[in-house]
């Protein structure tokens, strides 16, 4: 029998929420902590499952089905990550309908860049996504590796300042839709972790490996300020463990627009295969980290 020693509150992943792509949605309150000044750096991060019926796909037109969603007033950073929907042609020349992950960052409601993926996102599957924003540039990783992601070319002025606006003011942060109730995502969302900071690659492959794993690694916080993993498995808040700034399932609709409590299919399998990246970076803990106060015990055969 082997011993293993594993943080208490370590994230197993037994459950993650599934949107139906017709109502459902989760509401996280606005926050000074992620409305972001114009110029700053920050972080998204979080796992997501498309499935293949998306919601009021109209033939032959590409649509986006928001996976989050915030605007901020005209001062800020409005960030929003889509999963895109449409049709493109193969290398035999043939149409097929592909999807990628689209992000779009707005001053204001002023877009000033948006990008999408050039790997494509398979239907049924689990993505680990992180969006990194520096210098008003996105860079994009898929499972832990940059993608190649190609942008829009919009206007490189951006104004000092922006008219006010009355219809622009912070809003929460919506998973599964939009802010005007609008493209609601069909599939799985879950482990949205949110950084003050443009998180490196060694980072983004330790929070990734921390997202699927039970073993008991230790890193800087690496400014992570707002930690929703959405695998509690019950009730109506997905729970900020950083900040308590919890979400609600269904926000101000309540029952009819919660999205579901399902069985997580997040892979386990990346342990092995990023261990040796980051473990030279970060030192193991220490004997005070793995006092009983903080760790809890399991036994596995």
């Amino acid at each position: 029998m082997t011993e293993l020693t594993i943080p208490r509150y370590a994230p197993i992943w037994p459950t993650i929420l599934k949107f139906n792509g017709t109502s459902d949605y989760v509401e996280i309150p606005n926050n000074e902590d992620i409305d972001f000044d114009k110029d700053s750096e920050f972080t998204l991060a979080f796992w997501m499952l498309a499935e293949m019926e998306q919601p009021n796909n109209v033939e032959n037109e590409a649509i986006e089905y928001n996976i989050l969603e915030k605007w901020s007033s005209v001062d800020k950073y409005s960030y929003a990550v889509s999963y895109l929907w449409r049709l493109e042609e193969n290398e035999q020349l043939q149409q097929q309908w592909v999807g990628r992950v689209k992000v779009d960052l707005y001053l204001g409601k002023l877009l000033i860049k948006e990008i999408t993926s050039e790997m494509s996102i398979d239907i049924d599957t689990y993505y680990y996504i992180a969006v990194v924003i520096s210098n008003n540039e996105i860079s994009l990783y898929i499972n832990g590796n940059q993608d190649g992601a190609k942008g829009k070319k919009l206007p490189s002025n951006i104004p000092q300042a922006l008219p006010n606006s009355d219809s622009l003011y912070p809003d929460s942060l919506y998973l599964g839709r939009g802010e005007y109730e609008g493209n609601f995502f069909n599939g799985c969302i879950g482990r949205l972790q949110i950084f003050k900071s443009a998180l490196g690659k060694q980072q983004i492959l330790y929070w990734l490996e921390r997202s699927t794993s039970i073993l008991p690694f230790q890193s800087p916080e690496d400014d992570l300020i707002g930690d929703w993993r959405c695998n509690e498995g019950y009730g109506a808040i997905a729970f900020d463990y950083v900040n308590n700034n919890n979400g609600v399932l269904g926000g101000s609709d309540g029952l009819q627009a919660q999205p579901e409590w399902v069985a997580s299919g997040i892979p386990t399998g990346y342990i092995n295969l990023i261990k040796s990246s980051y473990e030279s970076q970060f030192e193991s803990p220490s004997e005070s980290q793995s006092s009983s106060n903080l760790l809890a015990k399991f036994f596995v055969k």
